[in-house]
């Protein structure tokens, strides 16, 4: 018995052990010793750069470009200060048509500089993305295909900085850095060169929309701002099919203001000159910019520029209630196949809401509702005028010419006010049913959509003394309720009063009683003389 347990932890031992060997060994990087070249002393040891990505990059074609050398002794077999030189192709560049903006970033000796060093990953990017667009680096020194998620680029390359570039059609890539460096090994006591491994940072062309200076919830003739952030569609430089469209299309319930639309180009302040597109608004209720017969000159005469701007308003109408959502589908139209017209599109939606209030009038204590009354609804602003839309039901004036009322009537004891935003209302009644009486405070009503999507939350509510017990309720976008009138000859509205019939009973009845008084002693009076 010992001696199969003892076999048995021997055995699970020596699994672990293995299980552990083959852990490391798949996480290893692979080394190579540094070899020079005697004569130059450039390293010409080489290591492998492989890419990983998402299964959405297979297909995408790589390239890795030198652009740092890396100073190593032959004799010595030590790296040397400084250890990181541009090569020939980057140096020349920064000290010509570069060095205006990355000027800092070299050295007298062409050494690589503590400007460079301290970049940010957006500034590098920046930096990268500019080289690319001076389209000095032609050769490629190590190429490769994404597949399977991966890329190992061939061949292997001498020790250095290498600027990888991606492409794939309808794909946006950020330039990447790959770092094949040298390593000290304490086992072998030697320099060795490490290849590296890099993330290939890139998605489809991105379209972000935003209603700026607005919380989403609107009211009807309210004016909203848009803005588009459109990425420009990165193609190869001998791509036949450059498809670059930006458009929107707005809900039936906003009105497109087709003078406000402007677009801009690399920030939001540079606006893109329209020799470049071509504008339409003929499309329904929204409009389109058609960028691709000038995507080739606009990468030419903005070579950094990642981004497009497009700035619009819209007019909250009187279809807002009825529409769905007010949305509007944006979206940035683009070519899967840079060699074959076929389209693609990414599109995004921007929502804004609105609400609205729903009173029914009632009798005190009865359960039919009871026409004739008037209110008026006021904000902080004060009274707000209305259009009358027919059977008790207002919204507010789209614009201002329009024929607008304070009086909002209770049609057959119904009242619907809607079109309208979040906030604090007060109704108040300011004409009762005949024979009603009318309530001197108001109804305070509270809309809230704290993180508007177009239904209003229960804390929404409604105060007030003729507000019906119960009867304050959250569908949607509406919130409903019940108001009472007290009818004048309801109890509670009896004065006592003096001088009136029963008084003059008492009067008579006392004179009838003294009259027959006086008739009596009369009569008395005549007997004793008689």
């Amino acid at each position: 018995m010992k001696t199969k347990l003892r076999n048995t932890w021997f055995s699970k031992l020596m699994a672990l052990c293995l299980a552990v060997v083959m852990m490391l060994s798949m996480s290893m990087t692979v080394f190579a010793t540094v070899e020079t070249d005697p004569d130059t002393g450039v390293i010409t040891s080489t290591g492998t750069i492989t890419v990983e990505g998402m299964a959405t990059d297979n297909g995408a074609t790589l390239n890795a470009y030198k652009v740092i050398d890396i100073n190593f002794d032959s004799e010595t077999q030590q790296p040397v200060e400084p250890v990181y030189h541009w090569t020939e192709t980057m140096a020349a560049w920064l000290r010509g048509d570069g060095a205006a903006a990355y000027g800092s970033y070299i050295g007298t000796n062409g050494e690589v500089t503590a400007a460079y060093m301290n970049l940010t990953a957006s500034e590098l990017s920046a930096f990268y993305k500019a080289v690319q667009a001076a389209n000095i680096l032609t050769t490629p020194d190590a190429t490769g295909t994404m597949a399977n998620q991966t890329a190992t680029l061939s061949p292997a390359v001498p020790a250095g900085e290498y600027l990888v570039l991606a492409s794939k059609s309808g794909a946006v890539y950020q330039p990447m850095t790959a770092k094949v460096d040298i390593t000290y090994s304490e086992t072998e006591k030697e320099w060795m060169v490490e290849g590296a491994t890099i993330a290939l940072k890139g998605s489809a062309p991105d379209i972000e929309k935003e209603a700026t200076d607005s919380d989403l919830s609107v009211k009807i003739g309210d004016v909203v701002d848009y803005k588009l952030t459109v990425d420009i569609p990165s193609y190869p430089e001998n791509a036949t099919v450059t498809r670059f469209v930006i458009g929107d299309t707005l809900s039936s319930g906003l009105t497109l203001d087709t003078s406000s639309i402007k677009i801009f180009i690399g920030d939001e302040s540079t606006e893109l000159p329209n020799t470049y597109y071509t504008l339409s608004t003929a499309v329904t209720n929204g409009f389109e910019f058609d960028l691709t017969n000038h995507y080739t000159d606009i990468k030419t005469a903005y070579p950094t520029s990642e981004k497009i701007y497009v700035t619009y308003s819209a007019t909250v109408n009187a279809n807002a209630f009825e529409a769905d959502d007010l949305g509007n589908d944006a979206f940035i139209g683009y070519t899967n196949d840079p060699y074959e017209d076929s389209d693609s599109k990414t599109e995004t939606e921007e929502t804004v809401y609105t609400y609205a209030i729903d009173v029914t009038k009632y009798a005190k204590g009865e359960s039919n509702p009871l026409a004739g009354a008037v209110f008026q609804l006021s904000n902080e602003n004060g009274v707000m005028s209305f259009v009358s839309l027919g059977n008790g039901v207002y919204r507010p004036a789209e614009n201002a010419t329009e024929a607008t009322t304070t009086d909002l009537s209770a049609v057959n004891g119904q009242l619907i006010i809607k079109g309208i935003d979040l906030g604090e209302y007060t109704l108040k009644e300011t004409e009762a049913p005949d024979g009603y009486v009318l309530p001197d405070d108001g109804i305070v009503i509270v809309l809230v959509d704290d993180e508007p999507d177009g239904a209003l939350d229960q804390e929404s509510a409604a105060s007030g003394t003729t507000l019906r017990e119960d009867s304050v309720s959250v569908s949607g976008n509406t919130l409903s309720l019940d108001v009472d009138n007290t009818n004048y000859e309801d109890e509670g509205f009896q004065l006592p009063t003096t001088g009136g019939m029963g008084t003059m009973i008492f009067t008579i009845a006392g004179i009838l009683l003294m009259g027959g008084a006086v008739a009596l002693i009369v009569v008395e009076a005549r007997k004793k003389r008689g």
